[in-house]
Parts: C-alpha cells; sequence; structure tokens
C-alpha cells in the first residue's frame, strides 16, 4: 500500500538558504529579511526569520532526559494564601479534591502576605487532613530558614519522614543551607532544601536570558554552600529544585525550560555530579508580571498559554495564577478555573503525552540553544562578580530587572508588543472580576520565638512550641507591566465618579464610513486604554455638520480621522473650526503633516507615537487629574 508514497520534495532540487534570501528581498523590494522579518526576544536575540536543519545541527549539549509519567505528567500545583490557616486548609482541601496535586504554602506569621503559622497547632490546623505522604509541599521561596524549620517540624513530628515530597524554599545563599540540608538528608531525604527562584528575577522585569544566568548562578552558590557543609556533590545535588516563570509567549517559554536543564547540567557537571544526578526538578509558574487587574478574565488566556509552555516545556510541577492575582487573593472560583486549565492541558489537549515536544523542531532547538549560550555567557559574567549573593547585595541584579521591565514598558507603550485588555482591546465599563481583599488580624500569641542557632535546634525549638516571627521578604521584588496603563484607568475613573460621566474625547471624521473606519477605530481603541470613552465616530456631509455634532457632544477633545487625501484637503479647515467651536485641543489620528502643525492640530497619535504620552496628554485635556 506504500509503493505509491513519495516523498513532497522528491524530483525538486535542493535549496537553501541562501535561495531564500533572495527570493525574500525580490519580496521585499530590496528591504532584506533581517531588517524586515526578523522578530527579537526581550534580551535581544533574534527570532529567525528562517529556522533551518543547520541552524539546529551539531548542539553541543542534550538536554537531559525527561521520562514523564503517563498519568499525571506533571505535578499539578497550586498557591494558597489565605491568611486563617482554617480558611487554608478548606481551601487546600477543595484543590485536592477538584485535581491538584501538590501545594505551594505562601507563610507570613502577620497573615498579609501569606498563611499566618506561627506554630505548630496553626500548621496542623492548616495541613489537616493532607496526606503528606501523596500531595508534595513546598514552602514558596523567600520564606527563610525558621519557616523551613517550621515546616519540617511539623512533617517529622513523629520521627524521620522517608516519605514526604516537597521544598523547603530556602534560598540559595542562605548561611544555613548546608545545614539544612544534612539534616534533611536524614529525616526528609525526599525534600528539596534549596529553591532557587528564577521566576522572581522575571516577575521583576528581568527578560529570559537574565532569568537563566540567574538560575546557573543560584544553581552554584547553593552547590558551594551544600558542598562546604560536606556534603558529597551527588548528595548535595537533590537538594535543589528550581523556578522559571513562563508567559504568554509560549515558544519562548518552551525555548527556556529546555535551557534550563541544559544550564544546570552543566553547572552540576562542573561540581562533578554524577551524570544520574544532573537533572533538576523544575517548576514552573505563570507570569505574575503579566496579570492585570482592569479587564482581569484576559488573564485567562494568557494563563492558558502560559500553562501550555510549562507543559511543553518539560516542567515537573506547574502553578497557574489565577486570574485576580492582581486584584486580591483568589475565590473558590478562580482557584478552580486555574486547576482546570491545568487538567485540560492533560487530559484534554494530552500536552504531557510526549517528554519533550519541541525536540526536533528548529525553531525551537535554535532558540533554545541560543538561549542557553547568551545565558552561559551572562552566568560567567556574573561568577567573575562573585555570584548570586553579590549579584542581590550590590544592587546589580535590582537595576538589571529595573531596566528590563523600563524596556517591557517602553514596549507597551510604543505598541511594539501588546496586552489585550491593556494597551490593546481595552475595554470600558469590562465585567470586573471578584477578589477577596478583606484584612486578617492574627490573635494574640504568647510563645517564645525560634531562636537563632542551627537548623536542628530551630526544628526542636518549632517542635517545643516556639513561634515564628517576621515577615517573608522576596527579592527582587514583583512588578506588573500593565500598571502605569492601569494607573491611568484609574484616574479616569475617579474622574467619573467626581463628574458623574466618563472623560469624553469627540472623532471628527471626514468621509465615509470605510475611509475613516481604520483610523477612528484606532484612535478609539488608543484612548480607552487611558479609560477615555469616544463619541461621534460617524459619517457626515460637511464641516458644519462635523462642528454640530462636536458642540453637542460637549467634550473638550476631538481627534480628526480620515486618509491621508482628506487630511490634505480638508484638515486645515476642520481643525480651524472645532478650535473656534470651542475644542480645548484638536489632534488628528495620523502621521504628522507639517501644515497642520499652524492650523491648529496640536498632536498626532499614530502607532509610532508613545501611547502614555498620548493618553497623559488627553488627560489633561479633560481635565482628568490622578
Amino acid at each position: 500500500m506504500t509503493d505509491g508514497v513519495r516523498a513532497l520534495a522528491a524530483g525538486f532540487p535542493a535549496a537553501d538558504a541562501g535561495q531564500w534570501r533572495a527570493l525574500a528581498e525580490a519580496a521585499l523590494n530590496g528591504a532584506g529579511p533581517d531588517r524586515a522579518l526578523v522578530r527579537r526576544t526581550p534580551a535581544g536575540l533574534a527570532r529567525g526569520p528562517l529556522f533551518t536543519a543547520a541552524d539546529a545541527r551539531d548542539r553541543p549539549d542534550a538536554i537531559p532526559a525527561l521520562p514523564r509519567r503517563p498519568f499525571l505528567p506533571w505535578d499539578i500545583r497550586q498557591e494558597i494564601r489565605e491568611p486563617d490557616p482554617a480558611a487554608a486548609n478548606r481551601a487546600i482541601l477543595a484543590d485536592l479534591e477538584g485535581g491538584v496535586s501538590s501545594i505551594s504554602l505562601a507563610i507570613d506569621p502577620e497573615g498579609r502576605n501569606g498563611v499566618c503559622v506561627r506554630r505548630m497547632g496553626e500548621i496542623s490546623t492548616m495541613l489537616g487532613g493532607v496526606e503528606s505522604n501523596l500531595a508534595p509541599i513546598e514552602i514558596s521561596a523567600g520564606g527563610g530558614v525558621k519557616t523551613a524549620a517550621l515546616l519540617a517540624a511539623w512533617l517529622t513530628r513523629d520521627g524521620p519522614a522517608p516519605e514526604p515530597r516537597g521544598a523547603l524554599g530556602l534560598a540559595p545563599h542562605d548561611p544555613q543551607a548546608g545545614e539544612a540540608a544534612r539534616w534533611a538528608l536524614e529525616n526528609l531525604p525526599r525534600f528539596h532544601v534549596v529553591t532557587v527562584d528564577a521566576a522572581a528575577v522575571h516577575d521583576a522585569g528581568g527578560d529570559e536570558v537574565l532569568e537563566l544566568a540567574m538560575l546557573a548562578a543560584g544553581a552554584a552558590e547553593a552547590m558551594k554552600r551544600l558542598v562546604d557543609q560536606e556534603l558529597a556533590p551527588d548528595e548535595a545535588a537533590p537538594r535543589l529544585c528550581a523556578r522559571l516563570a513562563v508567559d504568554a509567549d509560549f515558544h519562548l517559554g518552551i525555548c527556556k525550560l529546555r535551557a534550563a536543564r541544559r544550564l544546570w547540567a552543566r553547572v552540576m557537571q562542573a561540581f562533578d555530579v554524577s551524570e544520574e544526578n544532573r537533572g533538576v526538578h523544575l517548576s514552573a509558574v505563570t507570569s505574575f508580571r503579566m496579570m492585570t487587574r482592569r479587564d482581569a478574565w484576559t488573564n485567562l488566556i494568557r494563563a492558558a498559554a502560559a500553562g501550555f509552555a510549562g507543559a511543553a516545556g518539560g516542567a515537573d510541577s506547574l502553578t497557574i495564577q489565577p486570574l485576580t492575582a492582581a486584584l486580591g487573593r483568589p475565590t473558590p472560583f478562580a482557584r478552580r478555573l486555574a486547576r482546570n486549565l491545568q487538567i485540560l492541558l492533560q487530559e484534554e489537549a494530552h500536552a504531557g503525552r510526549a517528554a519533550d515536544p519541541a525536540g526536533g523542531s528548529y525553531l525551537h532547538e535554535t532558540l533554545t540553544e541560543n538561549l542557553a549560550q547568551a545565558a552561559w555567557k551572562l552566568f560567567q559574567q556574573i561568577e567573575r562578580e562573585d555570584g548570586w549573593a553579590a549579584a542581590l547585595a550590590s544592587g546589580w541584579l535590582a537595576e538589571r530587572c529595573a531596566q528590563g521591565l523600563d524596556a517591557a514598558r517602553r514596549a507597551l507603550a510604543t505598541s511594539k508588543a501588546e496586552m489585550i485588555g491593556v494597551n490593546a482591546w481595552a475595554q470600558l465599563g469590562a465585567e470586573k472580576a471578584e477578589a477577596i481583599t478583606d484584612s486578617y488580624t492574627p490573635p494574640p500569641l504568647n510563645a517564645p520565638p525560634i531562636p537563632d542557632g542551627d537548623f536542628a535546634a530551630m526544628v526542636a525549638a518549632a517542635r517545643a512550641g516556639a513561634r515564628l516571627t517576621g515577615s517573608p521578604a522576596p527579592l527582587p521584588p514583583p512588578a506588573r507591566l500593565a500598571e502605569p496603563f492601569e494607573a491611568l484607568r484609574d484616574a479616569a475613573e475617579a474622574h467619573a465618579q467626581r463628574s458623574g460621566a466618563r472623560p469624553k474625547a469627540f472623532l471628527a471624521c471626514l468621509g465615509g464610513l470605510s475611509e475613516f473606519s481604520p483610523r477612528a477605530g484606532f484612535a478609539a481603541g488608543r484612548l480607552a486604554a487611558g479609560g477615555i470613552e469616544t463619541v461621534g465616530a460617524e459619517a457626515h456631509e460637511s464641516i458644519d455638520s462635523i462642528v454640530k455634532s462636536f458642540t453637542i457632544s460637549g467634550a473638550p477633545l476631538a481627534v480628526i480621522c480620515g486618509t491621508d487625501a482628506a487630511y490634505l484637503e480638508s484638515a486645515a479647515a476642520l481643525a480651524g473650526a472645532l478650535g473656534e467651536a470651542g475644542a480645548a485641543q484638536v489632534w488628528l489620528a495620523g502621521p504628522e503633516i507639517d501644515m497642520l502643525n499652524d492650523a491648529g492640530v496640536s498632536r498626532f497619535i499614530n502607532r509610532n507615537s508613545d501611547m502614555l504620552e498620548d493618553l497623559a496628554a488627553a488627560h489633561a485635556a479633560l481635565g482628568v487629574r490622578a
């Protein structure tokens, strides 16, 4: 039956990249594919325009094999932040019953940014009914050594616990990481002790190369500390785990996870870790910085794309942030949607059926290699400057993250990147998603604090009833890309509450519907991103008719919309008439036209203009105060 099957390219001469380039240049009228077609990652790595077998061939390092379970190929993880331990317990049990298979605990003894757990009784309340032998439990990175000691005390309340799995969440530079790892070898042998939280780098604004480089630097830092405590490399390596962020750019997310495994294996190789122990338990968490407060339902789209990246990229565990992560603590409904996205990925999309579904793809192999090479180069620079701890202490990492955050926000402001509901397709009056925002007051507790000392002494003190004090302090602090736009939306909403009406601009349209619609739609979308309503997008027979409609609208700002030809013919007269009719400012949607600067047009808005500057100017014209 296969005798008649022929290869698709059979009989055709082999093509090469040079031939493609010549054809592409001809199609682009000589513009050149490198300038016209190349997209770049936030770190500046080229993405295309063409990936071939030659690009993906001869990789110097293979990605460590990732055997996947036929059922539950990755842990469906949910983070718990309910401050009341009893409420946290109800959330945990509901999540486990609904399909979650592992738990991440954000612990805060003050109950502001996590579960208010201070002593054994409260942790018993929080984890009551949880089978720790079946459901891995991790402390979110940044909890500190005393938080780790409190969980360790509960897990080993009846003696060493060889079966429970999870992570104690110590930072790579924690001075007691080595002590804790040695204690865990005997008491919690299946627990990771140190979590290299590179996801925090992403959420603070760092690009993908910085995130991967800090992952490698954290692995090296932790290995140094554990080996200094006389742990053998093959004893130390399994005590580490890592977290990476994934966002809506799922191709980049897949490659980032694949590159992370390659980098980790190289670091472990440098410490003489045997080949079977060079892998890493890699947790993926969907990006917090991509989450929005306005029109939070759009977060579901981004979370689904990011979750797919985690699944296809080979994460061992995956946390999908609830859609209301930027608004407050999630409701049961938001938590259910978050875990159901993962169940859909596993049971409907079958995203875990292949260990490395991107393997062999020219695009993914090439981008993985380029990411790994760029990150390794930056990692070497970090190591020359004394590594992970020095990068944090010196402020170097915070500065790099701030630069990345500013660049990412500039990309949104200049329309080089888009976020639905933020700088694109912003919906005024969108239905608000519910979140829990009430505060929690911890009950008084009279108990001595867990003392400083070695890790074993901390565990013993916690087991005897000593309490946890202080608040977790993740570094660097997270930020969200949408915040500048949300500030404008907040100001517009406050203006509406004070005045009784949303700030409004009039679209003064020239020509017929098909002629002005593209630019009228652009202007309406741009102004909506700042909470500004637009009216008047309709055809008129004359300039007098447009001015009459503008006067009736009562809007202080008018934006002329039409074709370039209509602008040259009528925009000057229309701008003058609108000014005489009382327009505080007249803008034009389109390229800057010199002759109109003297005709009363004060601003030109287009895809090359800065959206945040445009919106700030619109707010000023409309009397909107921050």
